[in-house]
C-alpha cells in the first residue's frame, strides 16, 4: 500500500496545484474563461489520478470470466440476440430476474416500509407539455455526429474532448495549438452545433475509425411517441420517474394531511435513447429506477431519526479533498453534518440509509464511497449533491444519487361559475407559504446489480476453474438447492418432505437430480449463487429423517432433521442466524442426542451419594425414600425427554433463537428488587446452544436459582412477563403473531421438568458436599440445608408433574 501511495504522490500534488489555482482565480474574481480553463486542467489531472489509482490497484476480478458466466447461466443477455441484438437493451433470464426482484423487494422494505413513505406508480408515457415545462424537451439532448463511411453515431462533445486530449498529450502538437485546444475544452460545455463543426473542421478531427464525419445534429435523448390514433398529442417515454411524483405533489400533500416533511417514492422504468451505450448494464437505454422525493421545509431540514445514524461511519470524498488530490476520509455522518461537509441532517440520514442498503444487497464496503459534486458539476438548482460510487472493473461508477434541490411551484386552473358556490363566513386564518426543498435519492438498480455480481464473483482457492457467486442469501435468486445422492426410489419421499418444508417457509429451491458426481452438482449450484444446499443421502433414511445442509461459500456442512431445514434456512437467509451459530446448534443437538448415555452414570452416582450422606432429607411419610423412587424412573425419563418433541407435541415449533430476540439477558425482580435469588426471576440467553426451546430454559432457570415458594408461585407471572417482552421484541422485528400461548409454555414446562431436574442433580449433589468447598467458609451448615431443601422440593415437584401428566 505504501508503494502505491508513493507512486500516487506526484499525481496528488498535480491535482492540488490545479485546485489551488481554481480557488485563487475565484478569489481574485478572474474572468469566467480563465476559471473555466483552470477547471478543465483540474478535471484532467483528477482523471489522471483516478486512472493511476485503478492501474496500480490489485486486480479484483477477471471481467471476461464473469461476463461469460453470467451469459452462460442466463443472468442477462443482449435483447433480440437471434436478430443480431440491440445495444443498450438487455433481457434478464430466470436468475437475473429473481436477483433483480429480490433487490427491489429489499429496497421497498428498507425505504418505503421502514420509513413510511408514500408510494406511487405513475405511467411511463409522459405528454410533451410536462417535459416541456421541466426543460427536457429543449435541453435533454446531445449533439451527435456520424461516421460517413460506417454510419456509426458518436456524441460530438465526447469525440472532440477525446481528440483534443490526445492532441494535447502528443509531442508533435505545437504549443500554440495545445493552448487553443485547452481553451476549447474549457468552453466545450457551452458550444452549439456551429461551434463544434468549426472545431471539427479546423483540427481535421475524424471518427475513431479514421473516417470523415457528418455535421453535428441535435439528438434528444428521450424516446418520442404519440398518444391516440391522430398523432396530435405528442409524448415521450419518461427519462426518469421523478416527474410522476412532482405532478402529483398536491394530491400527496393532501393525503399526508397537508403536513411537511413527507417522502414519496416510485419504482419503475426510465428510458434514455443513448447515442452509444456501452459497458453492459452500466449505460443502457431502458433501466429500472428507484427514486425518492423527500419534501422538507427549507428553513428546517432536521431529521427526527438522525440520532439513530449519527455515529454511522461513511467514506466521504469531499469536493475539497478532490481539489487537494487527497484520498477519501472515513467520518461519522453526524460529524460530517456538524462540520457542514454534508448540508443537513435529512441528506445525511439518507446517505447513511443508502449505505446500509448497498451493504445489505452485497456491495463490498471497501469499494464504496460517497463523492461530493464540485461547484462546476452542481446543477444550478442544487445546494448539495453526493453520488454513491462503487468501484468495479470499469472504475468508480455512480450507483445512487442524493441531492438537495428546490422545487418549482405554480399550477393554474380556470374555474367556471358552474364549479363555484358562495356562502358568507368569517374566519381568521394564519398561513405560512413556502416552496419546499427536496432531498432526492435516486438509485439505478441495474448498475447496483452489476456491482453486486462483480463483488460476489469468486474463484476457489487452488482451482481457478471453479468459479462461483457468493451472493448475500437475502437477494440470492434461489435460496437452497436439493441434491439427492442417488436416484433410488427410497429417497423420493424424503426429498418431497424437504421440498414441502422449504415451501412452508416460502423459500425458493432448485432440485438437481441430474447425472454426475455430487461435487460436480455442487459446483453447478455454486456458479449461480445458491447459498445453501441440502444433500439427501442414504443416512437420511434412518428415523428421524436427517439431511446435510451445506454452506456454499465456506464449504462447511451440518446435519439436521428434515423438519428443521426450512426453519434453519429461513433464519440464515433473513440474517437472524449466522452460519457459525447454526454450526454451534448442530453440535449441541448432536451432544443432546447422547444425553442419556453421557449423563446416566453421573446421575446414578449423584443419587447414590445423596442417599448415603443425606438420606433423611428425602424420607417419605410412609417410610420410603424419594431418591429410591427417583432411581427407578431415571431410564424412563431420559428416554422420553426430547425437548424438541415436547415443544412440537405442545404445538410449539422451535422457531426462535433467543439470540435473535434478546440482546441482553432479561431480568425481572419481584417488588423491583434485584440480587436475591428468592426475589429474582431471569431468562438466560442460550442462543449458542439451543434454538427456541423456551420451556427447557425455564426449567433450568427456576430450578437452579429460585426457592420452591417463588418457583411454584411465580411461574404464571413469569410466563406472562416473558410473552409481553417477547411480543414487543417481535413487533420491532416485523413479526406480529406470537408462536405459542401462555398455557402451551406452562404445559411444556411441566413435561420437561424431569429432564431439567436430572441434569441439575449432579451439580446439586456437588454443592451439598462439604468436601468440595462450594459452601464457603461461614454458615456452611445453613447453606447446605438450603441446597438440600431445594433439592427435595425439586424432586417433590418432579413427581407432582409426573403424576399430573400420567393422569392426562
Amino acid at each position: 500500500m505504501e508503494d502505491i501511495e508513493t507512486h500516487l504522490a506526484s499525481f496528488r500534488l498535480a491535482v492540488k496545484e490545479a485546485g489551488d489555482s481554481v480557488r485563487q482565480l475565484k478569489a481574485d474574481k478572474a474572468p469566467k474563461i480563465d476559471v473555466d480553463r483552470a477547471v478543465t486542467i483540474l478535471k484532467a489531472r483528477k482523471k489522471e489520478l483516478e486512472e493511476a489509482e485503478i492501474r496500480l490497484a490489485p486486480k479484483e476480478i477477471d471481467r471476461g470470466k464473469l461476463e461469460t458466466l453470467l451469459k452462460q447461466r442466463f443472468f442477462y443477455d443482449q435483447s433480440f440476440q437471434i436478430y443480431g441484438g440491440v445495444t443498450g437493451l438487455y433481457d434478464f433470464g430466470p436468475m437475473g430476474c429473481a436477483l433483480k426482484q429480490n433487490m427491489l423487494n429489499e429496497w421497498r422494505k428498507h425505504f418505503i416500509l421502514e420509513e413510511g413513505m408514500l408510494e406511487v406508480d405513475c405511467t411511463s408515457l409522459t405528454p410533451e407539455v410536462v417535459l416541456k415545462a421541466s426543460g427536457h424537451v429543449d435541453r435533454f439532448a446531445d449533439w451527435m455526429v456520424k461516421d460517413l463511411k460506417t454510419g456509426d453515431p458518436h456524441r460530438c462533445d465526447h469525440l472532440i474532448k477525446n481528440a483534443a486530449e490526445a492532441m494535447i498529450a502528443s509531442k508533435k502538437t505545437p504549443e500554440p495549438v495545445k493552448e487553443e485546444l485547452r481553451e476549447i475544452l474549457a468552453r466545450l460545455d457551452g458550444f452549439d452545433n456551429n461551434d463544434m463543426q468549426a472545431v471539427l473542421v479546423k483540427y481535421n478531427m475524424k471518427s475513431p475509425a479514421g473516417n470523415d464525419l457528418t455535421e453535428p445534429i441535435a439528438f434528444n435523448l428521450m424516446f418520442p411517441t404519440q398518444i391516440g390514433p391522430t398523432g396530435d398529442q405528442r409524448a415521450f417515454l419518461r427519462p426518469e420517474t421523478a416527474q410522476g411524483i412532482f405532478v402529483n405533489f398536491k394530491r400527496l400533500l393532501e393525503f399526508n394531511m397537508g403536513r411537511v416533511p413527507f417522502a414519496a417514492a416510485q419504482i419503475g422504468n426510465g428510458f434514455r435513447n443513448e447515442i452509444s451505450p456501452r459497458q453492459g448494464l452500466i449505460r443502457v437505454r431502458e433501466f429500472t429506477m428507484c427514486e425518492i422525493e423527500h419534501f422538507v421545509d427549507p428553513t428546517d431540514k432536521s431529521c427526527a431519526k438522525f440520532a439513530k445514524v449519527r455515529n454511522y461511519v461513511l467514506t466521504l470524498f469531499t469536493a475539497n479533498d478532490q481539489m487537494n488530490g487527497s484520498a477519501p476520509i472515513q467520518i461519522p455522518i453526524g460529524e460530517a453534518v456538524d462540520k457542514k461537509i454534508v448540508d443537513n441532517e435529512t441528506l445525511g440520514y439518507y446517505m447513511a440509509r443508502c449505505h446500509m442498503y448497498l451493504l445489505k444487497v452485497g456491495v463490498d464496503p471497501k469499494r464504496l464511497r460517497f463523492r461530493q459534486h464540485m461547484d462546476n458539476e452542481m446543477a444550478h438548482y442544487a445546494q448539495d449533491c453526493w453520488d454513491a460510487e462503487i468501484k468495479t472493473s470499469y472504475g468508480w461508477i455512480e450507483e445512487a444519487n442524493g441531492k438537495l434541490t428546490i422545487t418549482v411551484d405554480g399550477e393554474s386552473f380556470e374555474l367556471s361559475k358552474e364549479m363555484l358556490s358562495f356562502s358568507r363566513e368569517e374566519k381568521k386564518i394564519c398561513i405560512e407559504e413556502f416552496t419546499p426543498s427536496v432531498i432526492e435519492p435516486s438509485y439505478g438498480i441495474g448498475r447496483i446489480m452489476y456491482a453486486v455480481l462483480e463483488h460476489a464473483f469468486r474463484q476457489r482457492e487452488g482451482d481457478e476453474q471453479r468459479q462461483f457467486l457468493a451472493l448475500p442469501p437475502i437477494v440470492a435468486p434461489i435460496k437452497c438447492s436439493i441434491l439427492p445422492i442417488s436416484a433410488q426410489t427410497q429417497l423420493v419421499e424424503i426429498i418431497e418432505a424437504v421440498k414441502d418444508n422449504l415451501r412452508a417457509h416460502e423459500l425458493s429451491f432448485r432440485v438437481d437430480d441430474s447425472a454426475g458426481s455430487i461435487g460436480r452438482r455442487y459446483a453447478r449450484t455454486d456458479e449461480i449463487g445458491i447459498p445453501f444446499g441440502v444433500t439427501v443421502d442414504f443416512e437420511s433414511e434412518k428415523l428421524p429423517w436427517t439431511v446435510t445442509l451445506r454452506h456454499a461459500e465456506s464449504l462447511r456442512q451440518i446435519r439436521l432433521k428434515v423438519e428443521e431445514v426450512g426453519e434453519t434456512v429461513e433464519a440464515l437467509v433473513r440474517g437472524r442466524l449466522s452460519w457459525e451459530q447454526a454450526e454451534d446448534q448442530s453440535t449441541f443437538l448432536e451432544v443432546q442426542k447422547a444425553y442419556p448415555t453421557i449423563t446416566r452414570e453421573r446421575i446414578g452416582r449423584a443419587i447414590c451419594q445423596l442417599r448415603r450422606d443425606f438420606g433423611k432429607w428425602f424420607a417419605t411419610r410412609h417410610g420410603g425414600n424419594l431418591l429410591d423412587q427417583l432411581a427407578g424412573v431415571v431410564d424412563d425419563q431420559l428416554s422420553n425427554s426430547d425437548g424438541d418433541a415436547v415443544h412440537l407435541g405442545s404445538g410449539m415449533p422451535s422457531v426462535l433463537v433467543h439470540g435473535d430476540l434478546w440482546t441482553n439477558n432479561l431480568l425481572w425482580a419481584l417488588n423491583g428488587q434485584r440480587g436475591d435469588t428468592d426475589q429474582l426471576l431471569a431468562i438466560i440467553d442460550w442462543q449458542n446452544v439451543h434454538a427456541g426451546n423456551v420451556a427447557e430454559d425455564f426449567v433450568r432457570l427456576l430450578g437452579s436459582s429460585c426457592s420452591p415458594r417463588l418457583r411454584r408461585g411465580g411461574l404464571h407471572r413469569f410466563v406472562s412477563h416473558y410473552l409481553s417482552c417477547l411480543s414487543l421484541e417481535m413487533r420491532r422485528k416485523g413479526h406480529f403473531a406470537l408462536p405459542y400461548t401462555h398455557q402451551q409454555i406452562v404445559a411444556a414446562y411441566e413435561k420437561m421438568f424431569g429432564q431439567g431436574l436430572l441434569i441439575m442433580l449432579p451439580s446439586l449433589n456437588a454443592c451439598a458436599d462439604e468436601g468440595n468447598g462450594l459452601l464457603g467458609e461461614e454458615n456452611r451448615q445453613e447453606r447446605q440445608a438450603v441446597v438440600l431443601e431445594r433439592t427435595r422440593a425439586l424432586i417433590d415437584d418432579f413427581f407432582a408433574f409426573r403424576a399430573k401428566n400420567t393422569t392426562r
